[in-house]
């Protein structure tokens, strides 16, 4: 329209013609900002999908600077990549190109002068540093790292990824020293996660003998005899577990008032209790042998004696604990076991020559599940 034409037309005719065009005009700028703005979602949603396809690159890169001690050598200063080069045998380059990798994810920074430092995130990754993620990402490196890589042969199978007696895990694990160490450690440090909750949910006064049955090092065990301190222990893991744990248990203050003993839990568990604990064992194996392990608890058990089992319990919905499902996962492609739910526990606990008698929360993820020996196993 002229301007001219627009302004002979009458004031109203005007106004209700501006009105118009100033709709039309908001109209379609709502339009284009929903049009925008389903794309910017599109967009955002295929980033953060291609993040989780690229997930690898970090792990791979994380597992690198633990297995070649990359924080504790920049723990006192900034180096430049053939210094560090130099220090762990690598090819300058490579280690470079690794490092600027590092420097992505936020572990390391890099300085104007070429050289890289250690940031506050890094420092998590020390040898020393208390809760350190160090030997989880070693594990992950040299165990989830290789098992996932092969999950569709689990889901295709129902057998774990490493199921070869060649690859089996337990046995590489055995058969590698520095491995199994770094499992203890780990395993050593996740359970002083959970030793507050568990002292706080059950009450250990009436059992004066306590049994660790597969207890690493005796972290939780250690915690149960500071607690209480009139008490006496047991811990029973393989012996190539158990030649590391009196270092532990001296440190912690009661290796007097604990005896270790070696042994396989598949076999006679030849040992007397008032209670034994097994805490995040079951969820390693199959029903079958955790029926095992179980009978096995049990003969080892006077009539009346307790087992307490400590484990996640499967969420009816996904997203009601994704630390669970993601565990189970794990425990499907490297272990052969599962998490399972209060119910399936139960039947375990039946199966073995057990009467289940309840299920404690904790503040942590885990339930501490009770049974005692009674009868006859069928």
């Amino acid at each position: 329209m002229h301007l001219n034409a627009f302004l002979s037309m009458p004031f109203v005719v005007r106004l209700k013609s501006s009105a118009a065009l100033i709709l039309s005009t908001i109209v379609s700028l709502i339009r284009i900002w929903f049009q925008d703005n389903k794309l910017n979602r599109t967009m955002i949603g295929q980033i953060a999908l291609q993040a989780s396809i690229n997930g690898y690159r970090e792990s791979a890169l994380l597992y690198v600077a633990a297995k070649l001690d990359l924080a504790d050598l920049l723990s006192h200063g900034s180096r430049n990549s053939s210094d560090l080069a130099r220090m762990v045998g690598a090819h300058v380059a490579s280690l470079h190109r690794v490092l600027r990798g590092l420097v992505l994810m936020g572990i390391l920074s890099e300085k104007r002068d070429g050289r890289f430092a250690l940031t506050a995130l890094g420092t998590w990754l020390l040898s020393g540093k208390r809760n350190s993620l160090r030997n989880s990402a070693l594990l992950c490196g040299e165990g989830r790292y290789v098992a996932f890589g092969s999950l569709i042969k689990s889901v295709m199978t129902g057998k774990p990824a490493c199921s070869s007696p060649e690859t089996d895990y337990y046995e590489f694990r055995k058969q590698n020293p520095d491995l199994c160490r770094s499992f203890n450690t780990e395993m050593a440090r996740r359970t002083r996660l959970d030793t507050e909750s568990i002292l706080a949910a059950y009450d250990f006064r009436s059992l004066k003998t306590v049994a660790d049955i597969g207890g690493g090092y005796g972290t939780l065990l250690s915690a149960i005899l500071k607690a209480y301190p009139t008490h006496t222990g047991i811990l029973f893991d393989q012996p190539h577990v158990t030649d590391d744990a009196l270092s532990y248990l001296e440190k912690a203050g009661v290796a007097e008032r604990c005896m270790i003993v070696g042994g396989d839990f598949f076999n006679r568990i030849q040992i007397g209790a008032d209670v034994l604990i097994l805490k995040n064992i079951l969820h390693n194996w199959d029903d079958e042998r955790s029926v095992t392990i179980l009978r096995n608890c049990r003969e080892a058990l006077g009539e009346g004696g307790k087992i307490l089992l400590m484990e996640r319990l499967m969420p009816s919905s996904a997203k009601d604990n994704s630390n669970t499902i993601w565990l189970d996962l794990c425990m499907l492609v490297q272990m052969g076991g599962r998490e399972r739910t209060e119910n399936e526990y139960r039947e375990l606990l039946s199966a073995g020559g057990f009467i289940f008698t309840t299920a404690l929360p904790t503040s942590s993820q885990l339930w501490i599940i009770e049974a005692v020996r009674t009868g006859e196993t069928e």
